[in-house]
């Protein structure tokens, strides 16, 4: 698949070796950029709209909950589904995410990373409409 064809994904995560991980998992199916903490995030958000965003909740500078609040209240981002990737496992934060307006939530320590490619594929195009044509079923 072309580079250029194929989905942009942001990763925020402050964990390098999970970063580093994750990278090297996407580069198959995705265009994927990583930032380490909401700073970065927020700054490669005013420049690019990527079609989703794989979002830890326990960053250094800025909760991630707050990042997607920004987010789904920016009509910019309205077809980028956001992922929450997060160590929090409390019932309490999956359902305020979820009402924020997150994709999917997902705790590190009940997924393998490899699993992580199909599932971001499935957010993107249930995040998409039915008609988006280029992102191919894999």
């Amino acid at each position: 698949m072309e580079q250029e064809t194929r989905p942009v994904v942001l990763m925020v995560e402050d964990d390098l070796m999970l970063r580093n991980i994750a990278d090297r998992v996407f580069t198959e199916k995705f265009n994927a950029t990583s930032c380490e903490d909401a700073h970065s995030a927020l700054s490669y958000m005013k420049q690019h709209t990527p079609d989703a965003v794989l979002l830890d909740i326990m960053l250094p500078d800025m909760s991630g909950i707050e990042l997607l609040e920004r987010w789904r209240g920016d009509e910019t981002y309205a077809n980028t589904a956001i992922i929450m990737f997060t160590n929090l496992s409390e019932t309490k934060d999956r359902k305020k995410a979820m009402e924020l307006g997150a994709d999917g939530y997902y705790v590190k320590a009940n997924i393998d990373v490899t699993d992580l490619p199909d599932l971001i594929v499935k957010h993107i195009k249930k995040r998409r409409n039915p008609g988006w044509s280029w992102l191919p079923s894999w």
